[in-house]
C-alpha cells in the first residue's frame, strides 16, 4: 500500500522590501530645488534691505529739506541792514543769495550766503568783527544745508518787487538789490535720478519784513 505524501501548509514567511535609498539623479534634483529655493530668498532679503535703506534715506533727505526751508525762511524774513551800514541784501542772483541777519539771536547781524554747489544747497556764515565792522570772507564758516538737489534749469531763488501781486512775472537779472520784496525759494531732491520716485519739489516764498518803499 503506498504512502500518501504530507504537504508542508506553514505560510511562507513575508519579506520586507527592501530600502532602495536615494539615486544620485534625486539627490541632485532636491538640491538644486533647495538652492535655486535659498538664492530667491536670499536675493528677495537683500532686495528688501536695500529699498528699506533707500526710503529711510529719502525720508532723511525730506526732513533735511523741510529743515533748510524753515530756517532759510526765517532767516531771510529778518534781514536787516549790517552792522556796517550795509544794505540788507548783499547779492541776488538765480543760485545764490547773500543777506545780514541775526541768525543766533545775539543783536549781532551776519552776513549769510546760501548757495548751489553741485547738487548741495550750501549756506556759509560770517561773524564781523573790528572797528569799524567788517565781514572777512576768511572768517566764513560753510555747512550742508540739504544734499542730493536735482539737476534743473530752474532757478534756485526768484525775485520780486513792491510790486507783487501773485501772477507777475518775477525780476530779470541783474537784480537790483534795493528792489526786492520777496523771494520765492525753489528746489527738488532726487537721491537717484536711476530710479524712481520722481525728484520731490520744495518751494515757499519769503516777504522781507524790513525791506521799506521811499
Amino acid at each position: 500500500m503506498k504512502s500518501k505524501k504530507i504537504r508542508n501548509l506553514q505560510p511562507t514567511p513575508y519579506k520586507l522590501p527592501t530600502n532602495r535609498g536615494f539615486t544620485l539623479i534625486e539627490v541632485a534634483l532636491v538640491v538644486g530645488i533647495l538652492l535655486i529655493v535659498g538664492g530667491t530668498a536670499a536675493l528677495l532679503q537683500r532686495d528688501f534691505f536695500r529699498l528699506n535703506s533707500y526710503f529711510q534715506q529719502s525720508l532723511l533727505s525730506q526732513q533735511e529739506a523741510v529743515k533748510a526751508i524753515r530756517t532759510m525762511v526765517k532767516e531771510i524774513r529778518a534781514s536787516n541792514i549790517a552792522d556796517n551800514g550795509a544794505y540788507q541784501i548783499k547779492t541776488a542772483s538765480d543760485n545764490a543769495l547773500t543777506v545780514y541777519t541775526d541768525t543766533n539771536s545775539d543783536n549781532i547781524r551776519e552776513e549769510v550766503r546760501y548757495y548751489l554747489e553741485n547738487t548741495n544747497l550750501k549756506k556759509g556764515i560770517i561773524i564781523p568783527t573790528g572797528n569799524p565792522v567788517i565781514y572777512d570772507p576768511a572768517n566764513e564758516v560753510l555747512t550742508t544745508m540739504v544734499r542730493n538737489i536735482a539737476p534743473t534749469t530752474t532757478p534756485l531763488f526768484t525775485y520780486f518787487d513792491n510790486m507783487f501781486t501773485g501772477t507777475q512775472t518775477p525780476m530779470i537779472s541783474p537784480i537790483n538789490a534795493s528792489d526786492v520784496r520777496l523771494i520765492e525759494i525753489r528746489f527738488a531732491i532726487d537721491r537717484d535720478p536711476n530710479q524712481l520716485p520722481e525728484p520731490l519739489e520744495f518751494k515757499t516764498k519769503v516777504f522781507l519784513r524790513n525791506a521799506k518803499d521811499n
